[in-house]
């Protein structure tokens, strides 16, 4: 099983602060489960599921990126492979401002 979470996209997210949304399909022979949001805070719900897929599924492997407003400007990865999440710092979009976004005014 694959699963991941990427920024942006999705449906039905109005409800929770942004767009949101989900899918579970077949593939290669195998089950994928993809995730999308955008959303500025940490939901437990999503990286709950997240890691629930991991100890359900440990072949699974996948990333979900989280960067949440109230913890600073510091994207998260969580990284899932071999039946656990791996929490890491991604240095290559933070910090989120001055790496990934300009300040704000200019």
């Amino acid at each position: 099983m694959g699963a991941g979470w990427a920024g942006g996209g999705g449906a039905g997210g109005a409800q929770r602060g942004g767009p949101r949304g989900g899918e579970v399909g077949r593939a290669n022979g195998g089950v994928h489960v993809w995730l999308a949001g955008s959303h500025n805070h940490r939901d437990e719900e999503v990286t709950g599921l997240f890691r629930s897929i991991a100890k359900a599924a440990p072949g699974s492997y996948g990333v979900m990126y989280v960067l949440d407003d109230d913890d600073g400007c510091t994207w998260e990865r969580l990284v899932m492979r071999r039946g656990a999440v791996i929490l890491e710092t991604d240095t290559s979009l933070s910090p989120h401002i001055g790496v990934a976004e300009d300040p704000s005014g200019l």
